[in-house]
């Protein structure tokens, strides 16, 4: 009985290896690793929580799992012996999906930004998909119908990211082609942080901040100033990444072209210049935060 306890409680200490793996980084990384947002109290983690379980058990297809878990008790209760593996991938699915519904998860905290780092979760849900689709396959394989869709919790919930880099590829001859005409051109952040990089296989050449014809590259976030972006400058929109809300309200723009890949458009904007406010509408009331 000892050996057998000391099994299974070497079992659960795996499950949570990966976990102890993010301590590691954590202790080794120090703020570098610091979680983006935490929630304020115990009732904004449950609403994540719920908002997590939809993203896992019903988002892309998944509501599926829920048949598959039917087909697995019914199996376990045949075949008792599968019960510790299953508990096991269980207890490690369940332990990353809750312990990244309060790190790094922010997809309902701030109106202003609806994403999410999807790759988190992606441990967790992949061993939730094995498990509960181990009695019956078949119920793992409707995420496929989504593989190319957009996803409201953004890019990295599908392959909709690999559109949206591809658009963001093909607009990047463009961004150098008016830099070397001595244009600004505004990128946002998320945007500027693949074309900077050759790795990321958006350009070799990635453009300077600054080209001998007076172009300048500049990145705007959520926090820019639209009265920093003057008249004859270049906006680009990529297909996610900082709302543009802001900079449409508060600038007159005019669309110079589109880059389009599935789902994906990357906008390039020519700032015509500070938008006129509207004298017989009410102006907008302040989004709640």
């Amino acid at each position: 009985t000892t050996l057998r306890q000391r099994a299974f409680a070497a079992r659960a200490a795996s499950a949570l290896t990966p976990l102890l793996g993010l301590l590691a980084w954590r202790l080794a990384h120090g703020r570098l690793a610091a979680p983006e947002r935490l929630p304020s109290g115990l009732g904004e983690y449950l609403h994540d929580l719920c908002v997590v379980a939809h993203l896992a058990l019903w988002d892309q297809g998944r509501w599926a799992l829920l048949l598959g878990a039917l087909a697995l008790i019914w199996r376990l209760k045949r075949q008792p012996q599968g019960l510790k593996p299953a508990a096991l991938v269980s207890a490690f699915a369940l332990t990353w999906l809750a312990f990244f519904a309060a790190v790094g998860f922010f997809a309902t905290r701030d109106a202003e930004q609806s994403l999410t780092h999807i790759r988190y979760f992606l441990p967790g849900l992949c061993a939730l998909t094995v498990v509960l689709s181990a009695a019956a396959p078949p119920v793992g394989t409707l995420g496929l119908f989504y593989l190319f869709a957009r996803s409201p919790f953004g890019p990295e919930a599908s392959l909709f990211g690999g559109q949206a880099a591809l658009a963001e590829r093909d607009a990047a001859p463009f961004i150098q082609q008016s830099l070397d005409q001595g244009r600004t051109v505004w990128v946002g952040s998320y945007q500027a942080a693949a074309l900077l990089q050759p790795w990321a296989g958006i350009t070799q050449d990635p453009p300077p901040p600054r080209t001998a014809a007076g172009g300048r590259l500049r990145i705007y976030a959520e926090a820019t100033d639209p009265t920093s972006i003057h008249a004859g400058d270049i906006v680009l929109a990529a297909a996610y990444g900082e709302p543009t809300g802001a900079l449409e309200r508060a600038l007159e723009l005019s669309t110079l072209d589109r880059w389009t890949r599935g789902d994906a458009t990357v906008t390039a904007w020519l700032v015509q210049g500070a938008s006129r406010p509207s004298h017989t509408a009410a102006p907008p009331a302040p989004r709640p935060r």
